[in-house]
């Protein structure tokens, strides 16, 4: 015999919402299981019915519920079928991003690009999936983000460190980090170095975003070559940026440290992108195409290369005379290739 229970579960999976609202109003039991342990809310998120895992959110239905396939919660059913916008509503609500979950969909991705590198899937499924395997990624770092922060004080250097990095990659995420932000200053001067490159990187995001720029030039400027390379690797990645970022910017392209003049030479060549003027740093830039070290010197044609894809003669038209020379001589190929690359495009244009 059908009860009303049964009507609710078969209208929720089928995207009945009338027929949902029916049940519910004749008193079905929003939680009530089949012999699957699953709800109607795990059935109405799996078959991707945005408006019925609403009305069933509004009836009290219980966001957490594991049902079959493994305990899927109603969250694990929606994106493990690829119905972002449900998983949206259920995030919205307060529905947690599970270990299970990130296993699932890390297994898709990996059978996927096993299928797409034997021609049966597409390489812009594989990239579809690992999109959405990163949202959740980063849904699971702002989920852990409050747990994370308390980490920071902890006597406990290992712990420290740890706290710091995971901190320093939700801010590279482009998640608030603003509970974090009145700690990291004090881990600036940890006797940990990598504490300290941790959350000079976390410092610098959290900066970017909210518009500190004179906190932004004080980490690039200082003593410390951890916080120097830690700030200049985060400019790369950060999209928001400052014209005041030029002056130190340009710098640390004379730094006595090759990682920091290697880095600081891309992030320069992001600045064109973010609006900010660097012609004033050419010079420098093109002094390292010559620099001792070959990493330094291949950064710097990269720059350039990215000038040029992008168009910008006035960047790249006082290095040609450098950049011929080293696309015939340098001994490394990666930088004659780049600069191969930036005296083509300009021999060619009209």
């Amino acid at each position: 015999m059908t009860t009303i229970n049964d009507q609710l579960l078969k209208a929720a999976s089928a995207g009945d919402l009338a027929g949902v609202s029916q049940a519910l109003e004749q008193g079905a039991n929003v939680n009530a299981k089949d012999e699957y342990n699953n709800t109607s809310l795990n059935w109405a998120a799996l078959w991707g019915h945005a408006e019925v895992v609403k009305r069933l959110l509004e009836a009290g239905a219980d966001i957490e519920n594991k049902g079959s396939g493994g305990g899927l919660t109603p969250l694990a059913n929606a994106a493990s079928r690829g119905h972002p916008d449900v998983a949206q509503i259920l995030l919205d609500q307060g529905a947690g991003v599970t270990d299970d979950l990130l296993s699932i969909l890390q297994t898709k991705v990996n059978i996927l690009e096993e299928n797409s590198e034997a021609g049966m899937v597409t390489e812009e499924g594989v990239t579809s999936w690992k999109g959405v395997l990163d949202f959740f990624i980063t849904q699971r770092m702002k989920q852990d983000l409050p747990d994370v922060v308390p980490h920071l004080s902890s006597t406990d250097p290992a712990e420290r460190r740890g706290a710091a990095t995971q901190v320093a990659e939700a801010a590279q995420r482009g998640i608030d980090v603003t509970a974090a932000a009145s700690v990291l200053p004090s881990l600036l001067s940890d006797a940990d170095p990598d504490t300290r490159g941790q959350a000079g990187r976390a410092l610098t995001y959290h900066l970017t975003r909210v518009g500190g720029w004179p906190q932004v030039g004080e980490i690039l400027a200082s003593a410390d070559v951890r916080l120097r390379l830690a700030a200049s690797e985060a400019l790369i990645r950060a999209e928001p940026a400052d014209a005041s970022l030029v002056q130190p910017l340009g710098v640390l392209l004379q730094d006595a440290d090759a990682e920091v003049r290697k880095t600081a030479a891309i992030a320069v060549a992001t600045l064109p992108r973010k609006g900010i003027d660097a012609t004033s740093l050419l010079a420098p830039m093109i002094e390292l195409l010559g620099d001792a070290d070959a990493a330094v010197r291949r950064s710097a044609a990269f720059a350039f290369s990215l000038w040029s894809e992008r168009g910008l003669r006035d960047y790249c038209s006082p290095a040609l005379p450098a950049l011929r020379s080293i696309a015939e001589h340098d001994d490394n190929e990666a930088v004659r290739q780049f600069a191969a690359q930036v005296v083509a495009a300009a021999e060619g244009a009209p």
